[in-house]
């Protein structure tokens, strides 16, 4: 994660090459660049938030070095298995579908008009490297209210399906599941469904001015927030993963004023740990239990999971 470097390994896990984009070479990425997807034509392509979109062949040979589209004012998350942008493929060409914390220029005012303009997914040809904006609020989000967020609470989570071209898109803290038809060029809103996931607990915002415009968020002003973390396809239903929020409130204020037990803060750890539920194509939401993994995410390819073992 800290470095480029990149380790080629044959099916029997024996090392075959490696090789690194470290300082001022073409196709240079670092440690905010993505997990690694692959073109049809079998090349990486890498997401670099701070310097736009590498493709490589497996030598490290350049194919495409893209410059960044809008430059972040923040960075994200910490690592996980899970892919924050999908490699997706329409009418015979490739594109990169993916979000910035920020994806427009702004004059530092951050209030609810800015939310109401905001389009909140970028796709990017990866031949040419233009890019399109799509995808604002939609009507009766959480996000047109009226108030403000940090910008982890804004960040779309989604999964395209090229088979039935629909888009599942849900925001980080709203439970609720969009579905776009992305048989066209731009995606149509047909459907959204409020999903009763268990612990999930909405926040309504902040007031205009009482945050500012790129904070990722705040453990004193925002405590174990409940998070949509991850929405996998699985077979013709969705695998969707999240992180409720405790109930226990004067615990929580304990540990915000530093005056909980270290009982106490592993308890909460504990009742925020990410769940899983399977979501039917009829609606149904059913829980689903994980073993314990490494990075505490997973890889869905067709019906097999994939995790890392605690060791």
């Amino acid at each position: 994660m800290a470095s480029s470097k990149v380790y080629l390994f044959d099916q029997a896990g024996e090392l075959v090459d490696q090789w690194n984009k470290e300082g001022d070479v073409p196709g240079k990425f670092s440690m905010t660049a993505s997990n690694i997807s692959f073109d049809k034509k079998g090349n990486l392509v890498l997401l670099d938030i701070m310097e736009g979109i590498k493709i490589l062949k497996k030598n490290s040979d350049v194919v495409h070095d893209f410059r960044v589209y809008q430059n972040q004012v923040s960075l994200g998350a910490a690592f996980s298995l899970f892919d924050t942008e999908q490699l997706i493929q329409k009418e015979g060409k490739e594109y990169l579908i993916y979000s910035l914390d920020i994806i427009e220029e702004y004059n530092q005012k951050y209030d609810p008009e800015f939310l109401a303009r905001r389009k909140n997914l970028l796709v990017t040809d990866l031949e040419t490297n233009e890019t399109k904006e799509h995808i604002p609020f939609p009507e009766g989000s959480l996000f047109l209210n009226g108030k403000v967020y940090y910008f982890r609470d804004l960040r779309p989570i989604f999964q395209y399906d090229e088979t039935s071209e629909r888009l599942y898109l849900m925001f980080k803290s709203e439970p609720i599941l969009y579905t776009y038809d992305w048989s066209g060029e731009t995606p149509e809103l047909i459907d959204q469904q409020t999903l009763p996931l268990e612990g999930f607990q909405v926040f309504e915002g902040f007031e205009v001015g009482a945050i500012d415009m790129g904070q990722i968020g705040n453990f004193q002003t925002r405590p174990y927030p409940s998070d949509i973390i991850n929405i996998s396809k699985y077979g013709d239903d969705l695998l969707i993963s999240y992180s409720p929020t405790p109930q226990d409130k004067s615990a929580i204020e304990r540990v915000i004023a530093g005056q909980s037990s270290d009982e106490t803060k592993i308890r909460l750890r504990k009742e925020a740990q990410m769940r899983t539920v399977l979501r039917r194509q009829n609606g149904e939401i059913v829980p689903v239990e994980l073993p314990e993994m490494y990075y505490n995410s997973f890889k869905v390819d067709g019906n097999t999971i994939y995790w890392m073992k605690k060791t």
